[in-house]
């Protein structure tokens, strides 16, 4: 973890945990993964919070599982990193929007 040096300037830090991991069964996907059988499936809860303070300000929680035709058979390590690449990309359209003013709404 990188140390903020204290400055003038307003700044948060982000903190992540993998709260779940599950690599699933490749030779489940062969089989039936059609079917949904053999997923993996990732979580991260996420929270920024001010420095140097520590009060939480966002919290956010991102649940991903594999699923498609795509993955039949698929390795697990290729689909957890595509997991975790898009919870990024996914936090940082979130802030994007949260700073043109837009506010979250009911997911669809």
């Amino acid at each position: 973890m990188t140390d903020v040096k204290p400055s003038d300037v307003p700044a948060l830090r982000l903190h992540g945990v993998i709260t779940r991991l599950g690599r699933g069964s490749q030779a489940a996907r062969w089989v039936a993964g059609i079917y949904g059988a053999g997923r993996a499936r990732a979580q991260a809860d996420m929270h920024f919070a001010e420095v140097p303070s520590g009060r939480v300000v966002i919290a956010t929680a991102d649940r991903r599982v594999s699923g498609g035709l795509q993955v039949i058979g698929g390795d697990d390590e290729d689909l957890l990193r595509e997991s975790f690449d898009d919870m990024a990309r996914d936090l940082a359209k979130f802030l994007v929007r949260l700073s043109k003013g837009e506010v979250p709404g009911k997911a669809q």
